[in-house]
């Protein structure tokens, strides 16, 4: 089954350019010039993903997402804004709105499937005893539109791993039963899980495991304390 996708947009060339794309790399795609239709169409036609201007000529964007937000059987589709606004206001508004993303603009036409793939709903496990980094952790990636597994040792870790194959792995550096170095060689030996990338938090780059780490493919590190602000935009990062 093909990925249904709504590109809400004014400018026809954006609509054009945007639409063609996505239809190139396999989508199923239909178009709105405005977000009174835009909202409309999706809740007619139920997509997985809406990718939408941030100025509208009827209404922001973000209203737009506000009321798709309010429809219960279409409130989890992920929302992706083009803009080419870069002003704290436009940004704290879209980070306001749960499961949304954004693309600038002009868009690049190399990587732009790729970048709306992202926003599709993926699968984050977090391996860490640690209840609070956990808890934190797991409510910004759900609010971002991940769906959150957690494990609070590196064996139960590796079992979860297999059983639901997530898209990323977040993990503590030392896990109590074992390093998170030797969790990632396991990781890598087992062909269902060899590719998933793996994702560290450290305080910092200088802890013990460190170099061992860093020659384990698809792997990378997120600072302690998060920035709660672009945590979920950092772990996507890993994902591309």
């Amino acid at each position: 089954m093909r990925i249904k996708a709504l590109v809400v947009d004014d400018n026809q060339n954006n609509l054009l350019l945007e639409s063609d794309l996505l239809a190139s790399a396999g989508f199923e795609v239909f178009v709105a010039e405005n977000a009174s239709s835009g909202v409309a169409i999706a809740e007619g036609i139920k997509p997985d993903i809406i990718i939408m201007d941030v100025r509208l000529p009827d209404m922001r964007g973000t209203e737009a997402a506000k009321a798709l937000r309010r429809n219960k059987e279409i409130c989890n589709v992920p929302i992706v804004f083009v803009t080419a606004s870069v002003l704290a206001d436009d940004m704290d508004e879209i980070r306001n709105i749960p499961n949304s993303g954004f693309i600038s603009k002009p868009i690049n036409t190399r990587t732009f499937v790729k970048e709306v793939r992202l926003h599709l709903r993926k699968k984050a496990l977090l391996i860490d005893d640690n209840r609070s980094n956990v808890a934190l952790e797991k409510d910004l990636l759900e609010f971002a539109g991940f769906e959150v597994f957690a494990a609070d040792d590196a064996s139960n870790g590796i079992i979860l791993a297999k059983k639901e194959k997530p898209d990323i792995i977040i993990m503590a550096m030392r896990p109590p039963d074992m390093y998170g170095s030797e969790v990632a060689l396991l990781l890598r030996q087992d062909i269902e899980t060899y590719a998933i990338p793996i994702v560290f938090m450290a305080a910092s780059l200088i802890e013990d495991g460190m170099e061992e780490i860093r020659s384990i493919t698809k792997s990378g590190f997120i600072s302690i304390p998060i920035n709660t602000r672009t945590f979920a935009q950092e772990v996507r990062q890993f994902i591309m």
